[in-house]
């Protein structure tokens, strides 16, 4: 199989390697390319990342094809929605991302909620009134701050979005979040609690339980 595929023309490699196969929209590693040389430049961008609420409904529901074809109707959004400066990808399941030009939050929400009225507008299935709700994440890169190789890298750029879409995952009524320092030090404490509970199950298992219990007191940190 692997010898097959040397054998094929370049471009074909290309695909394989850059283009996700079922959308046609680029994947992670073409994106991550495309956008380290896009961040250096003098320009404000919004990293926006944005999944489908019950896209599992979906696919359990209405049947694979379906979920399938909804999948290719967004990146079709997407495909029309960005301009040349910009770029879009599908990076897994039911996970797309956009790096979008930043100008105000406002015109930058308007831009969002215009998407997610296209998307919406494709039909699962003609029996049914079935609503596409998504939720996105929102990380703004801002060319006035010094460049910085972490702070103005790829995987920072995308970390911080997900964790903005981590905190209104399912949530309809306020669908977009903005990444922010708070939002980081929330994060923070809940990996700290994580390692802390880690820790303390292993410190359990060699001591006493009243010696685990003055170790969590110690640590407890309130959310």
């Amino acid at each position: 199989y692997i010898y097959s595929l040397l054998k094929k023309e370049p471009q074909t490699l290309q695909q394989f390697a850059y283009k996700d196969l079922l959308t046609g929209a680029d994947n992670r590693n073409r994106f991550v390319t495309d956008i380290h040389a896009l961040l250096k430049e003098p320009k404000d961008y919004a990293m926006v990342l944005m999944n489908i609420n019950g896209f599992n409904f979906v696919n359990e529901f209405f049947g694979f094809e379906s979920g399938n074809r909804l999948l290719q109707h967004i990146a079709m959004v997407l495909h029309t929605n960005v301009c040349h400066e910009e770029r879009y990808y599908r990076d897994s399941a039911d996970h797309f991302g956009m790096l979008l030009t930043y100008h105000s939050q406002e015109e930058l929400i308007d831009r969002i909620r215009n998407i997610q009225q296209e998307i919406n507008e494709y039909t699962v299935s003609p029996n049914q009134d079935y609503r596409i709700n998504c939720n996105f994440g929102v990380h703004i890169i801002q060319a006035d701050t010094p460049w910085d190789a972490h702070r103005h890298s790829p995987d920072t750029a995308i970390n911080g979005a997900l964790l903005a879409l981590n905190s209104v995952n399912g949530n309809t009524s306020n669908p977009v979040a903005f990444y922010d320092e708070a939002l980081y030090e929330k994060a923070s404490r809940r990996y700290e609690i994580f390692h802390i509970v880690m820790k303390a199950g292993a410190y359990k298992a060699q001591n006493s339980g009243e010696d685990w219990k003055q170790l969590i007191g110690s640590r407890a940190v309130e959310l």
